[in-house]
């Protein structure tokens, strides 16, 4: 027993004194491996932890909603591309409309200049209809576009059961522009006079629906509230070579709710029009490319008649 207290005492004696190496050196003492930092130094970096994760996750979201934006919207200008043709001004200022695709301008007459001078009035325009007995009032441009419809028994003879038939379809854009310089007393009365005189052409009464908008709230280009006039549908008989036939025709009229400024889309389609044709897609899709002059023109806008432009534009 006594020989171990001994060597104790002398392993005692052969540690280093506290501060000093056993090379008479001064030691450092070793940080124990698992020590924690002080408390006011956890929090601030669970804080700033936290204050990191939540805003890279804002941001990053905030990123994607961007990112799908712009899908959306290149998405939609493809569809318009695909859809309608180049944007389409009339030579006055008085509105901006693209048209579905199939669709062609009808030229408009071209004014001829007499010897003096002088413009000579015209007399003769093909793009009002021929079909129906009607003038279109303040008539800005018109399109034609060929399909091939059914032809119904009902309206046609036994020869021509289970048959079709190629028949045009036809939009007009027309508008009250010229009524503030040519007649001034006429402007507000435009739209009703122009639903009476296809009423009365059609042989029967306007059937005025709610409001529609288009484009639908949230879209890419801005909406616009339409009046819209629908009538029961017309036989319309045509003549060809070796037959004659008779097809419906749907009449709807179309007027953007503005101010002072009135335009009108008339739209007249055969019944039976094939639905990879998109005709209803596409109509809706034009009304949402309608831009018609937000202010009434100058009289020096009609110091010489000019027919319509048809840029070409694959804009919006």
């Amino acid at each position: 027993m006594s020989a171990i207290i001994q060597a104790n005492k002398q392993l005692a004696s052969a540690v280093p004194a506290s501060g000093q190496s056993g090379f008479g050196m001064k030691s450092i003492r070793a940080m124990p491996l698992c020590e924690f930092p002080p408390p006011w130094m956890s929090f601030r970096i669970l804080f700033s932890s936290i204050v990191f994760l939540v805003f890279t996750g804002c941001g990053y979201d905030s990123y994607e909603s961007r990112l799908q934006q712009t899908r959306d919207y290149y998405k939609y200008f493809e569809k318009v591309e695909a859809n309608l043709g180049p944007k389409w001004r009339d030579g006055l200022g008085a509105l901006e409309i693209r048209v579905p695709k199939q669709f062609v301008p009808i030229p408009a007459p071209q004014p001829l200049t007499r010897e003096d001078g002088t413009i000579e009035p015209l007399s003769i325009d093909l793009r009002q209809p021929d079909y129906v007995n009607l003038i279109i009032p303040g008539l800005l441009g018109a399109w034609e576009a060929t399909f091939e419809v059914p032809l119904d028994d009902k309206l046609n003879s036994s020869t021509t059961k289970n048959a079709s038939e190629l028949r045009k379809a036809y939009i007009y854009a027309a508008s009250n522009y010229r009524m503030f310089i040519e007649s001034p007393n006429d402007v507000s009365q435009f739209i009703q006079s122009l639903t009476d005189l296809v009423g009365t052409a059609l042989g029967g009464k306007v059937k005025t629906e709610p409001p529609e908008m288009y484009p639908k709230p949230g879209n890419f280009t801005p909406p616009a509230s339409f009046n819209v006039f629908r009538y029961n549908p017309k036989a319309i008989t045509q003549q060809t070579s070796n037959r004659r036939t008779t097809v419906n025709y749907t009449f709807e009229i179309y007027t953007p709710q503005t101010g002072d400024m009135k335009c009108a889309i008339v739209i007249a389609l055969p019944e039976g029009i094939d639905s990879r044709e998109k005709i209803n897609e596409r109509v809706s899709l034009m009304l949402e490319h309608v831009r018609p002059a937000q202010t009434p023109p100058r009289q020096e806008t009609f110091s010489s008649p000019t027919g319509p432009t048809n840029p070409a534009s694959t804009g919006f």
